[in-house]
């Protein structure tokens, strides 16, 4: 029996393109540009991943810049308005933002939203996100339908205690 060719992931595929070498052998992108591009990538592209569900790696370099520059406790909007001032002033490698959005755009495009999110938060060391309940999917025990009358009808849970 012959082994089947392993078919990279999303996530293995995000981190081929970060270390993509040209025909000679040379990388594309430094080290240091990736480490640059990454606080970006989860700036502009998931702003709402929630900073303590990614990778240690991940997480260093998100610390990194937090600490370089002095967000330890602004507020949203003033870490927002940070960011944004520090890439523009230090913007990424425009050809690996261009190559992430490529890949964005055709590959994960393909898979739907749910796949791609799941693909990114696989990428940067999150936790996938919890998939929504699809039309005409079976309902979870216990849950009721949406509507104003949800509150009337849920069952009661017994607040005694049984001696």
């Amino acid at each position: 029996m012959t082994p089947q060719p392993h078919s990279p992931t999303a996530a293995e595929q995000m981190l081929a393109l970060c270390l993509r070498a040209d025909p000679d052998g040379a990388r594309l992108y430094s080290d240091a540009e990736v480490a640059a591009f990454v606080p970006f990538l989860l700036f502009a592209f998931a702003p709402a991943i929630d900073t303590s569900a990614l990778s240690p790696a991940a997480r260093a370099l998100v610390g990194s810049l937090a600490q370089r520059l002095h967000l330890d406790g602004k507020d949203a909007a003033a870490t927002a308005a940070a960011l944004r001032a520090h890439f523009a002033a230090e913007p990424p490698n425009v050809k690996l933002v261009q190559d992430f959005e490529r890949f964005f755009r055709e590959v994960l495009g393909e898979l739907g939203p749910g796949a791609a999110a799941s693909a990114f938060a696989s990428f940067v060391g999150a936790a996938a996100p919890k998939p929504l309940s699809t039309a005409g999917a079976p309902r979870p025990a216990g849950t009721v339908p949406a509507s104003p009358f949800a509150r009337f009808q849920v069952q009661p849970t017994s607040t005694k205690k049984e001696s």
